[in-house]
């Protein structure tokens, strides 16, 4: 009994050791190196906005969400997702006037928009 137990636990830490190695790539999406300022590493934080779908430049990559406070413009990279639901929908699904709630962070003085997400 003992030996199935102490082979079970060995099995069990080996695959934690082995799980946690090969899950470390995989929190890291960006191969980009994060910005430096000192000897700190500047933490990207994210925003949210909701509000209309004003415009969509599939030329530019950007789309314009209003809401009470204003207009924003947001930069769409390969990386952003357009969800609705559990689905996921390309730029040019978008609609104008279309309710989203977007995900963004501001990298080199611009909005890029990380996940875009329709409302029902």
């Amino acid at each position: 009994m003992y030996r199935v137990l102490a082979f079970f636990a060995a099995g069990l830490v080996s695959f934690l050791l082995v799980g946690t190695g090969a899950a470390q790539p995989l929190a890291s999406p960006s191969s980009e190196p994060k910005p430096v300022i000192g000897e700190r590493v500047k933490s990207v934080s994210t925003h949210q906005m909701s509000g209309t779908v004003k415009g969509i430049d599939l030329v530019a990559q950007t789309v314009s969400v209003k809401n009470r406070k204003g207009e924003q413009s947001f930069l769409i990279t390969p990386e952003t997702q357009v969800k609705k639901g559990r689905a996921h929908l390309k730029l040019a699904e978008l609609k104008p006037e279309s309710r989203v709630t977007v995900t963004y962070w501001d990298r080199e003085g611009k909005k890029q928009a990380s996940v875009i997400k329709v409302n029902k």
